[in-house]
């Protein structure tokens, strides 16, 4: 709190106070945004997010499923198979650059958007949803398009569930850790994204676990030798899973106190604020010693 002297040279309490002060340090004021989102509120924003943007990937997926293919001529050799698996190679990494960059650019951005509403302000929703869409559809393209051709070339029969696991586990990360930062911008900032970033990794990671578990168990003859599921059924469960578990991974690994004022400065606790008697002239006092 602060004095001001009066005409009488007395000094007057000012209106800057530390409750004045704190009040300042709101969503709109300029250098400074409040996390005001409570936990579940923003897990449950999120989680929504998340499993529009895996529906969304799954129809776009399904629309854009195997778009680029072998050559008819390359089909038409009898004995010589190398011009069709050259062929099916380039495809297959085409097709898994559209189908993980489209998740990835998708749920990034929803889950920015959920941060974003969570935190209230404008700005952070469109810096979040952008930064969201091209980091997550980069990402994920480039390792859909990069990681692809090692699950034809090391793919095992004998052992249909480790590569799978493996492969997919990797994209899952990548995506994960993209989404994290889009959430970590929208709620809290960028000095609060490094927590929600690992809780995506983690979470992305475990989808993908959840998500083999449940194709293994429910349809145990489905094949599993290509880096897209061949399934429709099992491509749902893992674009699900995969958006769900880093849903609960960001939120729950990048949660802190919801009222911490984010941009640099310091929570401000309100104190009370106390008047000081001020003698007037007139009253009987002296103010000579």
């Amino acid at each position: 709190m602060t004095t001001v002297p009066d005409s009488a040279g007395h000094e007057l309490p000012s209106s800057s106070t530390p409750a004045a002060e704190a009040r300042d340090l709101q969503p709109g004021a300029p250098g400074a945004s409040l996390a005001t989102s409570t936990p579940l509120s923003l897990l449950i924003s999120a989680l929504g997010a998340a499993v529009v943007a895996g529906l969304l990937s799954w129809g776009i997926g399904e629309a854009m499923h195997d778009y680029y293919r072998p050559s008819k001529a390359a089909f038409r050799g009898r004995y010589d198979f190398s011009a069709l698996n050259r062929e099916k190679g380039v495809a297959d990494r085409k097709n898994a650059a559209i189908a993980f960059g489209t998740f990835g650019a998708l749920l990034a951005s929803a889950l920015g958007l959920a941060g974003g509403l969570g935190r209230g302000s404008a700005r952070a929703i469109a810096t979040a949803m952008g930064s969201g869409l091209v980091v997550g559809g980069l990402s994920g393209g480039l390792a859909g398009y990069e990681i692809a051709p090692i699950f034809t070339r090391y793919y095992n029969y004998a052992n249909p569930l480790l590569l799978p696991v493996l492969v997919r586990g990797g994209l899952a990360a990548v995506i994960g850790l993209a989404a994290g930062l889009a959430l970590g911008l929208g709620h809290r900032g960028p000095a609060g994204v490094l927590r929600p970033m690992t809780g995506g990794l983690l979470g992305g990671l475990l989808g993908v676990l959840a998500a083999e578990a449940i194709i293994a168990a429910l349809y145990p003859m489905d094949p599993n030798d290509q880096v897209i599921p061949t399934s429709r059924i099992a491509r749902l469960l893992g674009y699900l899973c995969v958006a769900g578990g880093v849903a609960l991974g960001a939120v729950l690994l990048g949660r802190g106190r919801s009222n911490r004022v984010i941009g640099g400065a310091a929570p401000i606790a309100p104190s009370p604020v106390t008047t000081p008697e001020v003698p007037l002239r007139g009253s009987g006092y002296s103010d000579r010693s």
